[in-house]
C-alpha cells in the first residue's frame, strides 16, 4: 500500500492526480514566488548599533569633538605659519628696496 500525505494539512492525497482534496496543494505546481523582504533605509537598518546617529548613542560624540579640536589646533598653527611667513616677506620686501644715494652716504 501506498501512502501519500500533504506536507501542509497531512491530508492523504489523491492516488490518480497527487493532489490533495482538502487544500488542492500540488506537487508539480511551481513554488509561489515570495514576495522580496522590504528593505529598510540606512538609518533604520543600523539604529541602536554602536553606528547609529541617533542622540541616544554617544559613542560617536566624544570622537567628533575630537576631531574638530584637531582641526582647529592644526588650522591654528597654519595661520600662525602663515602670518610669521608673510611678516618675513614683507620685512625682506622693505630691506630690498633701493635707497637715494644722499639717504644712504655721508
Amino acid at each position: 500500500m501506498d501512502w501519500h500525505f500533504c506536507p501542509h494539512c497531512d491530508t492523504q492525497l489523491d492516488t490518480e492526480t497527487w493532489i490533495c482534496p482538502a487544500c488542492r496543494w500540488d506537487p508539480l505546481a511551481p513554488p509561489p514566488k515570495a514576495e522580496p523582504a522590504p528593505t529598510s533605509s540606512i538609518v533604520e537598518r543600523y539604529r541602536g548599533t554602536q553606528w547609529s546617529t541617533d542622540a541616544a548613542s554617544s559613542a560617536m560624540r566624544p570622537m567628533s569633538m575630537v576631531g574638530r579640536a584637531r582641526t582647529v589646533v592644526i588650522l591654528g598653527l597654519v595661520m600662525v605659519l602663515g602670518l610669521y611667513g608673510g611678516i618675513l616677506v614683507v620685512s625682506d620686501f622693505q630691506a630690498a628696496q633701493d635707497r637715494p644715494a644722499s639717504v644712504g652716504h655721508r
